[in-house]
């Protein structure tokens, strides 16, 4: 669950960017890097995601087996587990990433264009959460 709200606060904040690159003064290889981050970071976490989900799917068959294998569960849930964890970090790091590619008055300004914007969703009535 962490990683689908880390996911979507960073696809979140990197749209932000990219929606407002001129007012926050960003150069082409910037504007570059952020969707460079964003296209790695999405293939990344479908590609987890999928090894997640399937690990699951043999999870959830061995413990339906009439006699199950307990170090076979137990490799799974570690395999799952730690793969999640890696997402996570994965995830965490391109975070980070585009935070330190701004400086402190470019994120004062994104953070200003954030709250407007959820402001403006909740006044009309327009975001579905």
């Amino acid at each position: 669950m962490e990683n689908q709200c880390l996911s979507k606060k960073f696809f979140h904040m990197a749209h932000s960017i990219l929606e407002n690159h001129s007012e926050l003064e960003l150069s082409e290889a910037n504007i570059r890097e952020v969707k460079d981050l964003m296209n790695n970071s999405k293939k990344s976490f479908i590609k987890s995601t999928a090894e997640i989900e399937t690990i699951a799917v043999d999870l959830m068959a061995e413990m339906w087996d009439v006699s199950p294998d307990s170090d076979k569960i137990y490799k799974l849930l570690d395999k799952k587990y730690t793969l999640k964890k890696e997402s996570v970090k994965a995830l965490m790091g391109a975070f980070l990433s585009l935070k330190k590619m701004l400086s402190k008055e470019q994120l004062c300004k994104l953070y200003g264009f954030c709250k407007a914007h959820a402001h403006a969703e909740k006044k009309d009535g327009s975001c579905k959460r």
